[in-house]
């Protein structure tokens, strides 16, 4: 149990603890307020609807989003969009039917979705046939809950010079210089990046070389800061095919001799983080990463690409990765090159489960003896592998529900003291139907300071939840300060 005194008698406050399976495999406290705040419903002004029918506002999403004011709700009724869409101001985009029943189609072709706003949320979508499903620019941004399928990169022209070009990247969801975006709860899946065409060059000594394949990725991080990927689930992701080369040199006189040299494969990456610092990765999937094959060479085939579940590269630092699940990657599930990260959250939260881990389990807690070497040139560990896929435990949920209306805004400030080892990473509150009761700003704190805060991110999708940062370990037996503020729809 945990005991609390309660500092504000007028708000009824829960609390949500999610507790693993022991001490090393706890997974998450979650503190949950009972904000049931306002007396009035949200307001729903600023609402476009967008539909095939003359029922709906208007008929294509980017006309919507055209003529929308910033802030407004767009809502996309059930059909299909043959459009490229660019979000270019800070609105809500969702779905009203799901991504069973909402296409977004690129088709075939160029960025299905660019998002170049800051504070846009983009939901409930599925969005595919094209080089890259989704494209974050922006800060403060929500993608959640979508379906991001069928992708492929440009392929490479066949060539008659001596060399070919390399095949085109593709990427369900590439975030390129973004900070304190949130990346939740997608589903990716066949991501597959440009093949090369023939090299078909003859004539002379010259050789002639296939192209490199192109790189497939389920979700690019690129010189990001401060973002959040959680609960995604990503499959099927392949890097190109190198290109053949079949030339052939033909002096008459002479017997012909063979110039090809096939080109390399493309690479394929799960989850790619590239020059990008502070940002946290947990709670995800990754399966099915598959290397491009190489190309055909009358001379020598070219090699084959490279296939990692996760991969950090180039200057990536101190970004934190825990508890997911990488699988059947057909180079290594993972791979560091870069600098000085966190690929577990020491011994109480534990790592991730990797398919290709071989260690052992000699005491039965269900994490490795030994760490997980990820491949690269910096010698990155795992120290805490799991054995099993989401060995961090089904988690025990303690709440005592969303209890009764009314309740009043303020203030509410008490001790914590937990029995066991308790993970701190998450705040949700609870409103009433039909209000906007939230909480503002969480404090954590102890004799030696303020150890974490949580702070609200305005009525964006999941406004119900704050994140807590960083994210600390409570420890049995000790007594801690919390401090909550809550307030309704203004």
């Amino acid at each position: 149990m945990v005991k609390y005194n309660r500092g504000y008698d007028k708000i009824r406050s829960v609390k949500k603890l999610l507790i693993g399976r022991n001490a090393k495999t706890v997974t998450g406290l979650f503190i949950v307020l009972l904000a049931l705040l306002a007396l009035s419903p949200v307001s729903n002004a600023g609402t476009i609807t967008v539909g095939h029918t003359t029922g709906a506002d208007y008929w294509n999403i980017q006309d919507a989003i055209n003529a929308s004011g910033g802030s407004d709700t767009i809502q996309v009724w059930g059909g299909a969009y043959d459009e490229h869409i660019v979000i270019n101001k800070p609105l809500i985009l969702e779905s009203r039917d799901g991504t069973s029943g909402t296409f977004i189609d690129g088709p075939g072709a160029g960025i299905v979705v660019a998002i170049t706003s800051d504070n846009v949320t983009f939901e409930g979508f599925t969005v595919q046939n094209g080089e890259i499903g989704i494209e974050l620019t922006g800060n403060g941004g929500f993608i959640l809950d979508n379906a991001i399928r069928t992708l492929e990169g440009v392929a490479g022209s066949n060539s008659s010079g001596t060399n070919s070009e390399i095949g085109g990247y593709s990427s369900g969801i590439y975030l390129n210089s973004g900070t304190n975006n949130r990346i939740s709860r997608n589903i990716i899946s066949s991501v597959r990046g440009g093949t090369v065409g023939n090299n078909t060059f003859s004539g002379g000594w010259a050789y002639d070389y296939g192209g490199t394949g192109g790189y497939g990725t389920g979700i690019y991080l690129k010189s990001g800061k401060d973002n959040i990927i959680t609960g995604n689930t990503i499959s099927s992701i392949a890097g190109g095919t190198g290109g053949n080369a079949t030339g052939w040199y033909r002096p008459g006189i002479l017997p012909d001799e063979p110039r090809g040299y096939g080109g390399i494969g493309g690479t394929g990456y799960g989850i790619c983080i590239d020059s990008s610092e502070d940002n946290t990765i947990f709670d995800n999937t990754v399966s099915g990463v598959y290397k491009g094959a190489g190309g055909y060479g009358n001379i020598e085939s070219g090699s084959a690409g490279v296939g990692y579940g996760i991969a950090a590269i180039s200057a990536t630092n101190r970004n934190e990765i825990y508890h997911n699940n990488f699988k059947n990657s057909d180079t290594q599930d993972g791979f560091d090159s870069s600098g000085n990260n966190a690929w577990d959250g020491g011994s109480l939260i534990g790592g991730n489960y990797w398919s290709d881990y071989t260690g052992h389990d000699s005491d039965g807690d269900g994490i490795g003896n030994t760490p997980y070497v990820l491949a690269g040139t910096k010698d990155a560990k795992d120290y805490f592998p799991f054995m099993h896929e989401n060995g961090w435990g089904t988690q025990n949920i303690f709440d005592t529900g969303s209890g009764t209306y009314p309740s009043i805004g303020g203030i509410h400030s008490g001790t914590i003291t937990p029995s066991q080892d308790l993970i701190i990473n998450n705040l949700y509150t609870y409103p009433c139907t039909g209000t906007g009761g939230h909480t503002e700003y969480v404090e954590f704190s102890n004799e030696s300071g303020i150890l974490a805060t949580g702070h609200w991110n305005g009525y964006n999708e999941d406004w119900h939840n704050i994140t807590i940062s960083p994210s600390f370990v409570m420890l049995a037996g000790l007594a801690y300060n919390y401090s909550i503020r809550t307030s309704s729809y203004p």
